[in-house]
């Protein structure tokens, strides 16, 4: 009867915490100054932005509403980093947080090695904490439009060896900067393959959720 009791207590337990709403899912944008953070944000909440009181924790930020397959997010542009210790402390503890991160790149700017010095550093530190999940981590190559002359092209209009410049360079960053090959991406005016961007956050909700459960 004792142990009855203690299964029915448990799952009592078990049926209370699944009956718990989701929060929002955090989306941290990260990126060097002048990454074209707050650009692509712009472009990924278009005419739904909304600033929202809800600030990260350790660094001072805007934080913008969003909704991606009918979940609730709240995007973090972050400040850029700067090469400060103070800053890229910070901005480790709200890649820490986060249930989903963005990592910006600029296509054009060939110093990558503070982006691929704080990911090794957020890498090592998840190698301490077994238990904790890793939050997926969307790559993105902002300012694409800079490297191909006459841009813009109409729509699928884009030359082959202006494609194979755009899918070298990408390649290059994701293997200089340790990730998969970033979304290339023209987050001004006409913006270009800023859907590609939304379907692949989309695709990784599921699995933010259970960061954030974890």
């Amino acid at each position: 009867a004792e142990l009855l009791q203690i299964q029915m207590d448990g799952a009592e337990i078990d049926r209370a915490r699944l009956a718990e709403p989701d929060s929002p899912l955090r989306i941290a944008v990260i990126g060097q100054v002048s990454a074209g953070k707050s650009t692509l944000i712009n472009a990924l909440v278009s005419a739904d932005r909304a600033e929202t009181d809800a600030a990260p924790t350790t660094v001072r930020g805007a934080a913008y509403e969003i909704e991606l397959g009918d979940i609730e997010c709240f995007v973090f542009d972050l400040p850029g980093l700067d090469g400060a210790q103070k800053t890229r402390e910070g901005i480790l503890e709200e890649m820490k947080l986060a249930d989903i991160i963005i990592f910006v790149t600029r296509a054009n700017r060939p110093a990558r090695e503070i982006d691929r010095s704080i990911l090794a550093e957020w890498d090592a530190w998840f190698q301490t904490v077994p238990k904790r999940r890793r939050p997926p981590l969307v790559a993105v190559a902002s300012c694409i439009d800079l490297l191909v002359e006459n841009w813009p092209f109409a729509e699928h209009g884009i030359p082959p060896a202006a494609l194979e410049n755009i899918a070298s360079t990408v390649t290059s960053i994701g293997a200089a900067i340790g990730t998969k090959t970033p979304i290339p991406v023209a987050a001004t005016s006409p913006e270009w393959n800023i859907d590609a961007v939304r379907k692949e956050l989309t695709g990784v909700l599921g699995e933010a959720l259970m960061v954030q459960r974890n």
